[in-house]
Order: structure tokens, then C-alpha cells, then sequence
């Protein structure tokens, strides 16, 4: 700049003041420093500046209590990592099996390990913040062989079930909660008596309208058959059809095999269905 403008003489310019500014600023945090102290050691110093000898040790007693405090937070996180690692070897031992694998490492992490941990943790919490970091880990320990399917996607293809890691490792045992068990409900095909059937059933008390279970209809349609001795003396397996039965089942023929006859009857009976429910009137 000076080349380039007047080339008057430079100014004389007085010594920096640096020095001296940061030398005022160590002092000043040097007296905070002595005052925070006094203050949490209950001691007030006097007006020559000199500070009470219980001063120290109140400093001594702060940086004890920040050390614990550092050290009580590295052992929530070791805590955390050991109760990972312990679910890692837990669902490798007693969850996965041989016929999972391979496995995607986040499936593996959600199905497994989570499920088998002593309580909940989140993997953020921990040193290893991700999941690949965790598997990763194990498979430095020789427990597990990680492969790369395609770019990012990590499946667990081996496992090393015999690592010692694996020693005194059972399975977790859940508290028992008190669930309800829902009870299954289970529907019941029935049938109902028609104006075509009802000539038949009436006998038996029936009367139209009204509901039969398959076991009732069977019964009542053998009880007929055997009371008007309809069954073919000549073969057993065959029953003579009598008018009536002619026409509840809308046949011509003259004999029907057993089974046919009841099929026939449901058949032409109307179709309901039951459902019931405990210490309750059916629906």
C-alpha cells in the first residue's frame, strides 16, 4: 500500500500492549479460581488476599468429585457394553440355529440379541454405536464370520459354537407375566328344519324353524332307520328307502348306502352355524 500511494514516512507506532492485556487476564483467572475454591470449601478470604489453608483441600474435594463422576459414567457404558456382549453370546448359543444362517446382521441383531439381553439397551449408548461395529467385534473374537453380499449388506455365515466365550451361557429365563390367555372360539356347523325336512325330525320333537347339531341329525335319521327296520338284510351296508325317506331325500331309488342317506338329509336341510360361548347361551 505505501508503495503504491504517497510514500509519505510511516507513522511511528507505540509498543503492542499484548503482553501485558494477557498477563492481566491470567490474574484475573487466577483470582476466579481462587474464589470458586474458597467458595466450596465454606472459606472466605481475607482482605490482605491470602486464602485459608482449608482452601485446598476444598479444591482437592472438587476434582475427587469430577473423577468419580467421570468414572461412574465409564462404568454405566461398560455396564451397557457387557450387557450387549452377554446378549450377543446368549442368542449365538441359545436363539440362532444352524439352519438361520446366513443371516443379515440387522435381523440377527432385532430377532436375537435384543430378545436376549438382561435389559434393555440401545446400542448408541455403547462404544460400538452401530451394528456392523458390534459384529465386527465379534468376529475379531473368532465367534462369528461376517461376508459382504453386496455393497453394505453384511450377513453372519458361520458361528463358532464351540468358543469359549460361549462357557456357563444359558438361556434366559423371562419373568412369567400374568397374560390372559384368549380362549378359542370355535363354530359349529348346524342345521335347521325346513318344511322338506320337518315330517321327518317331527317325529323326534322337532318342529320347523328349529337348530340340530350334525351328531343330533345323525342320530335321529339311524334311530328312524333302525325302529322301521329299513336296513337290507341282504346287504348291511344298504338301507331300504321307505316314502318318507324317498322324499326328505328327493330320490327315486329304492335303496341308498348309509352314508348317502345322511348326506342326502343335511342336504336338503338348512344351513346355520353355532358358535359357542362359555357359561353363555350359543349364538
Amino acid at each position: 500500500l505505501w508503495q503504491f500511494g504517497t510514500k509519505d514516512k510511516l507513522p511511528t507506532l507505540p509498543p503492542p500492549k499484548y503482553e501485558a492485556e494477557a498477563d492481566d487476564a491470567t490474574q484475573e483467572t487466577e483470582n476466579v479460581a481462587e474464589s470458586a475454591i474458597s467458595a466450596e470449601g465454606g472459606e472466605i478470604a481475607t482482605e490482605d488476599g491470602d486464602v485459608a489453608v482449608g482452601d485446598v483441600e476444598a479444591g482437592d474435594v472438587a476434582v475427587d468429585s469430577v473423577t468419580s463422576a467421570l468414572q461412574g459414567s465409564l462404568e454405566v457404558t461398560n455396564s451397557k457394553e457387557e450387557i450387549l456382549l452377554e446378549g450377543c453370546y446368549r442368542a449365538l448359543k441359545t436363539s440362532l440355529k444352524k439352519t438361520d444362517l446366513p443371516i443379515l446382521i440387522s435381523n440377527f441383531y432385532s430377532q436375537h440379541v435384543k430378545p436376549c439381553c438382561t435389559e434393555p439397551v440401545e446400542i448408541k449408548q455403547t462404544s460400538f454405536k452401530k451394528v456392523g461395529v458390534l459384529m465386527k467385534d465379534l468376529e475379531k473374537q473368532g465367534i462369528i464370520v461376517i461376508k459382504e453380499q453386496k455393497k453394505g449388506v453384511l450377513n453372519i455365515t458361520e458361528v463358532n459354537f464351540a468358543h469359549e466365550n460361549f462357557r456357563g451361557v444359558k438361556k434366559l429365563e423371562k419373568e412369567e407375566e400374568d397374560v390372559e390367555e384368549e380362549e378359542n372360539i370355535a363354530v359349529v356347523q348346524a342345521f335347521t328344519c325346513n318344511a322338506h325336512v320337518t315330517k321327518l325330525f317331527s317325529l323326534y320333537g322337532h318342529k320347523k324353524g328349529d337348530i340340530l347339531t350334525r351328531k343330533t341329525l345323525r342320530d335321529h335319521v339311524v334311530s328312524y332307520i333302525k325302529s322301521n327296520q329299513l336296513a337290507d338284510p341282504n346287504d348291511k351296508k344298504l338301507v331300504r328307502l321307505d316314502p318318507l325317506l324317498s322324499t326328505v331325500m328327493k330320490t327315486r331309488d329304492l335303496t341308498a348306502p348309509w352314508n348317502q342317506v345322511v348326506q342326502k338329509v343335511e342336504s336338503n336341510c338348512g344351513k346355520c352355524y353355532i358358535v359357542p360361548l362359555p357359561d353363555k347361551f350359543p349364538i
